[in-house]
């Protein structure tokens, strides 16, 4: 690399210098992410009473596998073998974590780390977009967009889903890191490509960013790392769809063919309802905000590419495949997080590419620029997540986990549920999930006749429970007809599907023990809660 020899060899700034400085850009840019996560943090403990609520009832499910993943067992029930996870790798992740005692804080340990390593990455590609003055420092106002760099993908509150999305996208961010410095090296670095590893194992959306980047890999010489890599993930991927072939169940998640169309209709063999799948999934992805700016960064990235480098193209083309991928497939709802990942992808790839652009002279402009439009404008729905985190978690408090309480301490009997999280947690009695994403059983009667009351009545009939705690709103088509509504659970609504739980008993026989168990119940909800009991 040459020198510019208008500055004097005394001020020119060191390799080592520049790096220190960069360093501490990132370092900043890590404590600001974890100090507004300990805000929010705070925040949800003041909601719930000091009880650690996550924001969706989703990480429990995660938990439950967990925990009988640290006994041996792969499922939310024992002795029954389920694929409730979105993830190949994260509830392994979690099940390590719960063994060395952290407990229901598992899944935020892991997403504070994932939360870090993404602010770390993407600070460090803002610093190198940057114009640096001749010690290595960038502008002041550089520091004050720090926390609108984070915002735009959603650093401060996707943890506190509890999900595997912080992860997913720190190996994401890896991967385009990754990417750049093979293509200033001629080298590949060994995080690239456990990164590429990582991103398919953690969210099945990686599949389409770490297989570009694979390919990129062996197209620029490397092929010797690229295809040895390949075969490493191909081998985790058949490994994990043998296993669960092996358990009787489907090669996917049931919980990703539950929520997505497409794979649904793939693993089904129904290769003529895949086109109208995707043809539904672009519509609905041009019709989300995120969708049009994801969108936008792409026909960014490509327009760069007409005055780019071979090395800056590859980085273009790979963020680029990945971000088409998630327009066809991907999904974009559900409290900020499902494309998370792929927005804070392109804004790392356009930071790359545009980097000559931002860093010219006119920074007074473009730095501002960035400050006061870009970043806010891609993270504004964030804000909004960020603003209803300490809401969202009480929800979960007063609804799912008071549900959680009286299947665990007031009536301790099979039950059937639609929000598997919570009340299958540390809870050794069995739980039944209607909805069909931990039991595939379910799911695949569902697929045939509907959600319609002779399924409903089948499951829970062989599953001996004795009464259910759901939304009825969600059966369309009716519940079994002697099912008795004994109880209504009314709570607030934020995250949850529905303010009001309906309690359902199954078993006549029980009629005296529930009702004495929701008198106990009732007089421990917290404000805002309330149980109305109706007669048979």
């Amino acid at each position: 690399m040459t020198m510019d020899t208008s500055i004097p060899s005394n001020t020119r700034p060191n390799f080592t210098d520049t790096l220190t400085r960069r360093t501490q850009f990132q370092t900043v840019s890590v404590a600001v992410c974890l100090a507004g996560m300990a805000a929010l943090l705070n925040l949800i403990l003041r909601e719930t009473g000091g009880i650690l609520n996550y924001t969706l009832d989703d990480p429990y499910i995660h938990l439950a596998l967990a925990e009988n993943l640290v006994k041996g067992h792969y499922g939310v029930n024992a002795n029954e073998f389920a694929s409730p996870s979105s993830s190949i790798l994260y509830p392994f992740l979690v099940a390590a974590a719960l063994a060395v005692g952290f407990g229901q804080w598992a899944p935020l340990v892991l997403n504070v780390i994932g939360a870090a390593g993404s602010a770390w990455i993407l600070s460090g590609l803002f610093w190198d977009a940057l114009h640096k003055t001749d010690k290595g420092n960038v502008s002041w106002i550089a520091l004050l967009t720090i926390p609108f760099l984070l915002l735009s993908m959603n650093g401060y509150a996707l943890g506190f889903t509890g999900m595997e999305h912080t992860l997913h996208v720190w190996a994401s961010l890896a991967i385009i890191r990754g990417l750049i410095v093979m293509g200033r090296t001629e080298t590949v670095p060994m995080f690239l490509l456990l990164a590429c590893i990582a991103a398919p194992l953690l969210r099945f959306e990686g599949a389409a960013l770490g297989g570009a980047a694979l390919l990129a890999i062996c197209f620029t010489g490397h092929w010797r790392a690229g295809l040895s890599t390949g075969v490493v993930l191909a081998g985790c991927l058949i490994g994990y769809v043998t296993t669960m072939l092996s358990l009787g169940l489907p090669p996917m998640p049931s919980s990703v063919m539950v929520k997505s169309g497409p794979t649904a209709a793939l693993v089904a063999n129904r290769f003529d309802a895949i086109g109208m799948e995707i043809f539904a999934n672009v519509r609905a992805s041009l019709a989300n905000r995120q969708g049009t700016v994801l969108a936008v960064l792409i026909i960014l990235l490509l327009l760069r590419t007409l005055r780019a480098t071979k090395p800056e193209r590859t980085v273009a083309y790979v963020a680029a495949a990945a971000g088409f991928a998630h327009l066809l497939a991907g999904r974009w709802d559900w409290f900020f997080r499902y494309e998370v990942y792929i927005i804070a992808t392109l804004i790392a790839a356009n930071l790359y590419l545009w980097g000559p652009v931002i860093g010219s002279k006119v920074r007074r402009v473009t730095t501002p620029a960035l400050l006061v439009f870009a970043f806010p404008a891609i993270g504004f729905p964030y804000l909004m997540g960020v603003m209803l985190t300490p809401s969202a978690s009480g929800n979960i408090y007063t609804q799912q986990h008071q549900m959680h309480r009286f299947a665990t301490e007031y009536f301790t009997e099979p039950v059937a549920v639609i929000d598997l999280g919570w009340v299958a947690y540390d809870n050794d009695n069995y739980v039944l999930d209607l909805w069909g994403l931990g039991n595939e059983t379910a799911r695949q009667m569902y697929r045939t006749e509907g959600r319609t009351p002779a399924p409903i009545r089948k499951l829970s009939d062989d599953a001996n429970a004795t009464y259910a705690m759901l939304y009825d709103e969600v059966f369309y088509e009716g519940l079994p007809e002697e099912w008795c509504l004994i109880g209504q659970l009314e709570t607030p609504q934020v995250t949850a599907s529905f303010a009001t739980v309906e309690f359902f008993l199954i078993k006549p026989t029980e009629e005296a023990r529930m009702r004495d168990a929701m008198e106990s119940f009732t007089a421990t909800l917290p404000d805002r809660v309330s149980l109305q009991t109706f007669d048979c």
